[in-house]
């Protein structure tokens, strides 16, 4: 009798002592927004699919996360405590160039914030400078390299414009900033003028100072 109350007593110790473990596991749960072949600290643990969260109960300590889909990759190490539960999103898709955010349209190649939409009407250099720090501290006219960075000779988001009545296409990299025009100040000068840059054509023009009849202000901000 007494051996069977002792080998219940450590049934019983196995089992508290099991779920105790148990609960002390940390649960990883893991989310991507793209299909990818799941690894942890170099064990495969099959596909992880897109927004489908899977979630893994691991040895507490450093996690070493990694999934590849294609050619891209990308690895995380996570310190997960004993008892824990952590959620880890993996980000594989490629970010878009251009995102609409509070304050215009940010440029994560050119690192600025682009204004929505140019100034809408020819303009002077002198003034096109005033248009542009009008809109608030910090905004000023794109430089050369920020212009010719939005012409895309590819023509696919191709912008059909009456342009002072002649017909004329325009070849942005983005949608997303109205443009009005082809011709767009620069914020630096030459010996000669002012650089610009025609949208139309990629091409980097001097203007002279008081051109105003092919010229337009699109103003940028530091992202």
């Amino acid at each position: 009798m007494r051996n069977a109350v002792f080998a219940a007593v450590l049934l019983i110790f196995a089992a508290t002592a099991a779920t105790a473990a148990a609960q002390d596991k940390p649960t990883l749960i893991i989310k991507t927004d793209v299909d990818c072949q799941l690894s942890i600290n170099g064990e495969a643990h099959g596909v992880l699919k897109a927004n489908a969260a899977k979630s893994l109960d691991l040895a507490p300590g450093r996690q070493l996360i990694s999934c590849t889909s294609d050619d891209r990759r990308v690895e995380r190490i996570e310190h997960v405590k004993a008892g824990s539960s952590v959620t880890v999103q993996l980000v594989l898709a490629a970010k878009e160039r251009f995102e609409r955010v509070a304050d215009g349209i940010k440029d994560y190649a050119q690192k600025v914030i682009w204004a929505q939409a140019d100034n809408g009407a020819n303009i002077g250099w002198d003034a096109a400078k005033q248009y542009c720090a009008g809109m608030g501290k910090g905004w000023k006219l794109a430089s050369g390299e920020n212009l010719l960075s939005l012409y895309d000779a590819s023509g696919k988001l191709e912008l059909a414009l009456d342009f002072n009545g002649t017909p004329y296409a325009l070849k942005p990299a983005t949608r997303l900033i109205k443009f009005s025009g082809g011709g767009y100040w620069s914020d630096a000068q030459n010996e000669y003028g002012v650089w610009g840059v025609n949208l139309a054509t990629g091409a980097r023009y001097t203007f002279t100072f008081d051109a105003i009849n092919f010229t337009r202000a699109l103003c940028v901000w530091p992202a």
